[in-house]
């Protein structure tokens, strides 16, 4: 069972909520921003999308290289978030504070942060699309990036769930 937040609580919660939305919308501004540069016919690549499917790295091409590295940026970045989330949540529950409200400042606190971190991580994955995009227009892998990184993005949602350690 979910403790009930305090009214603090849930306004902290609320507005990293909004920092979160804010955060998911710029990353599909950058779709945006793409497809209205593929729209326009000034913008030219300096490479077709053929160029993705050259051998790259260790026998892979371009394409499957950035999709490779894509899901291992997903796979670390969520890993590590559940490993700091699980460790935060045990220190701040076993150390002394003076009151429940330093407690959950502390929280909330470690747990921004490690939003951030997290998001910057996933962010990543939505910049190796955008250069690939520029590179070739090749508006469905840099898309497939975006969603894959939006992916990410909602490991780290904050939640009451989350908030309810």
């Amino acid at each position: 069972m979910q403790k009930m937040l305090t009214s603090d609580e849930k306004k902290s919660l609320k507005t990293l909520m909004m920092i979160w939305f804010t955060m998911l919308g710029a990353l599909f501004t950058y779709v945006v921003v793409c497809y209205l540069l593929m729209t326009q016919t000034n913008f030219k690549a300096s490479h077709t999308p053929e160029w993705l499917q050259a051998p790259f790295f260790a026998g892979l091409s371009a394409i499957d290289f950035a999709y490779a590295l894509a899901l291992i940026i997903l796979g670390i970045g969520t890993l590590y978030f559940k490993s700091s989330y699980g460790k935060l949540v045990k220190k701040i529950t076993h150390e002394a504070f003076e009151s429940e409200e330093e407690k959950f400042k502390a929280f909330r606190t470690q747990y921004t942060t490690l939003m951030f971190v997290n998001l910057a991580i996933f962010e990543a994955i939505a910049i190796i699309g955008l250069i690939i995009f520029l590179l070739t227009l090749d508006f469905s892998t840099f898309l497939n990036l975006v969603l894959i990184a939006a992916i990410g993005f909602v490991t780290v949602m904050p939640t009451q769930a989350k908030f309810s350690y």
